[in-house]
């Protein structure tokens, strides 16, 4: 009796190989857009996460361009940290829907270690950043160095906040500069915060 294996059709081959590629091409697709962040990202649609965190001593930076939407359901929707370096988010005209299933902040610029400053800034366009899920801030700043913490919303900018999850601590905007380095906040620009619990700022 002959064994399973041996029972195949040549002219099936063709198809399987060009699935698996597909498949591969895929996977590789989906690795791109979680991975390597750092810089411009392209205008387009993201249903992924998308960060930058470079070795230690290297700066962490991250932006977007008018016209990107970012939809996540796990972890932050756009995550810039920098290990003993700086940390720059910058969106532009972005939306972003970010509903974790745990813990996690929308947009989020975070320095670990006891270098290093971190900024988050709003730059052109109508941003618009949605949470739900058991999100925490909307949009923050944690920043464990000595180093300077900036949040900015430039003049002609449109920001809104929708911040959909109910108790203390999901605030709107939150800057923590838990190493005792200062912080600015300065918001020149318009729109509006919605919340269900935490603050607005």
């Amino acid at each position: 009796m002959k064994s399973a294996r041996n029972h195949f059709h040549v002219g099936f081959a063709p198809h399987f190989k060009r699935s698996a590629l597909l498949v591969a091409m895929a996977n590789a697709l989906m690795l791109a857009d979680a991975q390597a962040a750092c810089g411009p990202l392209a205008v387009g649609t993201y249903n992924v996460s998308q960060t930058c965190t470079p070795a230690a001593g290297v700066d962490a930076s991250i932006s977007t361009q008018a016209g990107t939407a970012i939809t996540t359901t796990a972890g932050s929707s756009v995550l810039s940290r920098g290990n003993n370096a700086n940390s720059t988010v910058t969106l532009s005209g972005t939306t972003i829907n970010s509903t974790p299933p745990t813990a996690a902040n929308a947009v989020f610029s975070n320095v670990i270690g006891s270098t290093g400053n971190a900024s988050l800034s709003v730059d052109g366009g109508t941003n618009t950043v949605n949470v739900g899920g058991s999100a925490l801030d909307a949009m923050a700043i944690t920043n464990a160095s000595s180093g300077l913490s900036t949040f900015s919303v430039t003049s002609g900018t449109t920001l809104n906040i929708l911040n959909s999850v109910v108790g203390n601590e999901h605030d709107g905007i939150d800057v923590n500069a838990s190493g005792g380095g200062g912080i600015n906040v300065t918001h020149d620009g318009s729109g509006q915060i919605t919340l269900l619990g935490g603050n607005g700022i």
